[in-house]
């Protein structure tokens, strides 16, 4: 390479597969030539090198129990929880909101978007206020509690900001998909009133009761003859 020219053939790779934080270090062999003299070695330092690969943290649903059932996919999922009849005590299913990050990966965070509208009296969220730094693979456990005493029709949408981050101090939103919203439906009837009896049962059984005083009256007079 000519005095004042520079050169592009340095190159570094870096595997982009595995996450992680990556060092190392370039040494680099340089001399002097001259085509009339022979090469000087030049002193050189080694190059350090460092990079880093993310794998951003994802966030999803699962249901580990309770009441309703759980649906859905990406940023959408519905707990449905049916027919209900109206009852007192609360139903209660259990959740988790789960990174789904497959190895080293950035911790996931969530929050409740400000902008969601007041639930109802009868619903209520346990633990959707308190999701930080769910490692990849691990689930925080969140709770929703319906109280069936109360008749009609319900559908309601709840909404989380996903973000992540991890040790380099690295912290945004996720990027492709940032929020997940939880549909909460569900239809508390009232319970059935008990059956009525059939003309037909009632008329039996009027036939039988007559039966039965006409036995104790004959059994009545046998006594006292």
């Amino acid at each position: 390479m000519a005095a004042g020219t520079s050169s592009t053939a340095l190159k570094v790779g870096l595997d982009t597969s595995t996450a992680g934080v990556f060092t190392g270090q370039a040494n680099l062999d340089l001399a002097s030539h001259d085509s009339d003299l022979a090469d000087i070695a030049l002193a050189t330092g080694p190059v350090d090198l460092e990079a880093q690969v993310n794998n951003y943290a994802h966030g999803s649903l699962d249901k580990t129990g309770g009441a309703g059932s759980l649906f859905g996919s990406g940023m959408a999922w519905t707990l449905d929880f049916g027919t209900v009849t109206q009852s007192a005590g609360d139903l209660l299913a259990d959740l988790g909101m789960v990174n789904d990050a497959v190895g080293p990966a950035d911790d996931l965070s969530a929050v409740l978007d400000p902008s969601n509208p007041a639930l109802p009296s009868f619903l209520a969220l346990d633990g959707f206020d308190a999701l930080s730094d769910i490692a990849a693979g691990d689930a925080d456990l969140l709770s929703v509690a319906l109280d069936p005493s109360a008749l009609g029709f319900f559908d309601v949408f709840v909404t989380l900001d996903l973000s992540g981050s991890n040790a380099s101090g690295y912290d945004q939103d996720l990027a492709d998909e940032p929020f997940l919203t939880l549909e909460l439906t569900g239809n508390i009837v009232a319970a059935a009133p008990p059956p009525t009896p059939e003309p037909g049962t009632l008329s039996l059984f009027g036939t039988v009761a007559s039966g039965l005083a006409f036995v104790r009256r004959r059994r009545q007079k046998k006594s006292r003859a």
